[in-house]
């Protein structure tokens, strides 16, 4: 299955440069950068982390809306 890489634009843990080489290294991978988010995207933003995340498993698993 395709790999879905969420980071914050806040996140000082991992942060965007890690975040976007992971991405890079994984074939069929999509990255995301959730706004006004840091390293616990999910708690911080979780409207817009579970937005992007059904969004994926729409695309990639062929869930329905």
């Amino acid at each position: 299955m395709p790999l879905l890489v969420l980071c914050g634009d806040q996140d000082t843990v991992t942060g965007i440069e890690a975040s976007q080489a992971l991405a890079g290294a994984v074939h069929k991978s999509a990255y995301v950068i959730v706004k006004d988010a840091g390293h616990l995207a999910n708690q911080e933003q979780p409207g817009r982390f579970d937005a992007w995340v059904l969004s994926h498993l729409r695309i990639t698993a062929r869930i329905p809306e």
